[in-house]
């Protein structure tokens, strides 16, 4: 059974192009602050605060130990397991007709770390069964506009999915993505909400920019949805969850932490890169009503390696009470 999303915030005009398209729906405040952002964390003379991550720097240092270590191995293996799990959901406004339904959610893919990554991936996802997907930000580590290389890997990786694939931008997309992204046919939330239909019956799947790094998250689209439905965030990070619950989302799907990547025997995670409790670094989590899950990513960043923390493909089993 296929669903159909209605998506209001849309205005299409046949005259544009595809690229024009996809940019002209974007308010043009908010399109000037992520470029001028984006921009900005490219300079390598900012001045960055001192924090815990700033340890494991340079990265060529980081990659010898490893190696001299005899664990560089190891954890580039650790990298490629990917992990399917199996998560139930109870919602309590979710309506009768999508009881079963089946979220499949991906995060934090990074498809340019290594070039064989993407083969392991699409193996993975090939026969699963599911009526949705969702991908919470991160499709690289190091995006270039116009790259072939980058557009190809995109195109693998939506022609192993289904048809209806939404997604939210990560701390290391950038909006430049928007248009080849739409182009494919992944659907891109930015601070923008859908319906996902089922018979007579509908939820909203909403989803923000990222709130981690850039913070343009804006919830001023919610003031016209109707609160009395059953909803589905998609954000990055999970930073924004006092926000979430404040307005009685029901579900929050997220990713950003990649359960820690390298982590302490017991799978506790060294540095975690959010500003929220510990338990919502990774896997399932509730703050009041809000129900929420954060992913540990399928890919990898920095380095090409994991220890204790399993990287994961995660199928969302909604039921009602």
């Amino acid at each position: 059974m296929k669903f159909a999303s209605n998506a209001a915030f849309l205005k299409i005009d046949p005259q544009q192009d595809n690229d024009q398209l996809s940019l002209s729906r974007l308010d043009e405040n908010y399109l000037k602050k992520r470029l001028g952002l984006e921009e900005q964390f490219k300079n390598p003379n900012l001045v960055k605060k001192f924090s815990i991550s700033s340890l494991l720097k340079p990265k060529k240092c980081l990659t010898r130990f490893f190696k001299m270590a005899g664990l560089y191995h190891k954890g580039l293996a650790n990298s490629f397991a990917l992990n399917l799990n199996e998560n139930n959901v109870l919602l309590k406004r979710l309506p009768r007709k999508f009881n079963g339904f089946k979220i499949l959610h991906l995060s934090d893919l990074h498809l340019d770390m290594h070039k064989y990554y993407i083969e392991v991936l699409k193996q993975s996802l090939r026969r699963l069964d599911y009526d949705i997907c969702v991908i919470t930000g991160d499709f690289f580590s190091h995006y270039k506009k116009e790259s072939r290389q980058h557009d190809c890997l995109l195109n693998e990786l939506f022609n192993v999915l289904s048809d209806q694939v939404y997604v939210v931008l990560g701390n290391h997309d950038s909006i430049d993505m928007l248009p080849t992204l739409e182009n494919i046919g992944y659907k891109v939330l930015i601070n923008e909400a859908v319906h996902i239909n089922r018979e007579n019956q509908s939820i909203i799947l909403s989803g923000v920019d990222d709130p981690h790094l850039f913070r343009l998250n804006d919830f001023k689209y919610y003031r016209s949805i109707d609160r009395t439905k059953c909803s589905v965030l998609l954000a990055h990070s999970p930073e924004i969850y006092k926000q979430a619950a404040y307005l009685g989302i029901d579900l929050y799907l997220c990713g950003h932490t990649h359960g820690g990547q390298i982590c302490l025997p017991g799978g506790f995670p060294i540095v975690t890169h959010t500003r929220c409790p510990r338990k919502m670094v990774k896997g399932s989590w509730k703050y009041n009503d809000l129900v929420g899950y954060t992913s540990s990513g399928s890919g990898v960043s920095y380095l090409p390696i994991r220890f204790h923390s399993k990287p994961e493909i995660c199928i969302h089993h909604l039921k009602s009470f």
